[in-house]
């Protein structure tokens, strides 16, 4: 069976190692009781998500990146749609920030495990 791809893997929030593997144990990211419980390892190839204490600090860079791109994005299509509308950008970027967040949390997690393993896959216990 063919690997899936990379963009595919982390779309669907999957391993950085075999791309299959759940990387979230719950599949809806609005219940906040498991909004980020994790299995200590792979299911299918027994890579370590928990490979150090603090590892996902990072994945607060990775989410403050994306929350800033979708900000720019939303303000870009609110200017060019409507004009200069800062008050009505600020109450519905908030809104959708918020509404986000639970998504944001988990893909900015997703994406610091591909870039540490991609850049460096020897930190990793297997």
């Amino acid at each position: 069976m063919n690997k899936p791809g990379t963009l595919s893997a982390v779309l669907h929030l999957q391993c950085p190692k075999c791309h299959e593997g759940k990387v979230f144990s719950s599949s809806n990211p609005y219940n906040l009781k498991l909004i980020a419980e994790m299995p200590e390892q792979c299911p299918l190839c027994g890579l370590d998500f928990k490979p150090e204490a603090g590892f996902y600090w990072g994945a607060l860079y990775v989410s403050y990146g994306l929350s800033v791109l979708l900000s720019i994005i939303l303000f870009a299509a609110m200017y060019l749609k409507w004009g200069w509308l800062v008050w009505q950008f600020l109450v519905i970027d908030s809104l959708m920030l918020i509404f986000l967040a639970p998504i944001l949390l988990r893909y900015s997690r997703v994406l610091w495990m591909f870039l540490c393993w991609k850049f460096f896959p020897g930190r990793w216990s297997n």
